[in-house]
Formats: structure tokens, C-alpha cells, sequence
């Protein structure tokens, strides 16, 4: 039997030091069965860009109402999920965050690219920072 349960950076993910700042949902990943982990959000993790992962099996059914700017601690509400009771990862995060480095296309549009990075990277800073 299916139980529903919060996205949250709960059980020890982030500490209170650490400073999360909400960009966006990865919008495939919501609706749809998920047999392993998920980026469900991108964020900003102590100034580097990152994504809050699913920690189990689950289906991601619905979003959180954040908006680009919104800062997340261990209460946020990211989105819902639901989830077999033995895929549930109790007393662990249901949600854990992973900085990566960012990839580029590829193609010939490579300073275009780049460009377009870095003046978005700007702007989301200059937003949160503001």
C-alpha cells in the first residue's frame, strides 16, 4: 500500500548553517514512477548550483509551492511523493542535495553557450543576494 510523504531536506541533510536558495523543479520528474534517485529541484547550495535529489523508489506526484528565490530549510515542503512502506527511507532524508558540476551542450555554439550560462548564473545571484 502506497503512503504519501513530503520532500524535505529533513533527518540531517542540511545543517542550520547551510544556505539553500530555490531555482527550480525539474518538471520531468514529477508524475511518474521513479525507480532510483531523482533531481526533483535545482538550488543553490552555499553559492554553488546544485539538485535536490529523491532518496528512494517513489512516484513524485506533486510540487511544493516554492518560487525562484525562496530559501529551503529542514521544514520546507519541496513536493509529495508516494512510495511503498519499504522503499520509505525512514529516519534518513527524504531528499538530499548534490552539487555538480554544470555541463555544457554540445554543438557549435559553444561561447554562446557558455555566454548564456554565466549571464544566468549572474542574474539568479544578484536576485537571491538582493
Amino acid at each position: 500500500m502506497p503512503f504519501t510523504c513530503k520532500f524535505q531536506l529533513n533527518n540531517g541533510a542540511i545543517s542550520e548553517n547551510d544556505k539553500v536558495v530555490f531555482i527550480n523543479f525539474v518538471d520531468s520528474s514529477f508524475d511518474k514512477y521513479q525507480t532510483g534517485f531523482v533531481k526533483i529541484a535545482t538550488v543553490y547550495f552555499n553559492n554553488s548550483e546544485a539538485f535536490i535529489y529523491s532518496t528512494c523508489k517513489c512516484f513524485p506526484s506533486s510540487k511544493g509551492n516554492l518560487k525562484s528565490g525562496d530559501l529551503i530549510n529542514t521544514e520546507t515542503i519541496i513536493g509529495y511523493f508516494s512510495a511503498d512502506g519499504e522503499e520509505i527511507p525512514y529516519n534518513k532524508p527524504y531528499a538530499e542535495i548534490k552539487v555538480e558540476k554544470h555541463i555544457q551542450p554540445a554543438g557549435n555554439s559553444g561561447l554562446a553557450s557558455l555566454l548564456v550560462f554565466w549571464f544566468r548564473k549572474v542574474f539568479h545571484l544578484e536576485k537571491i543576494l538582493s
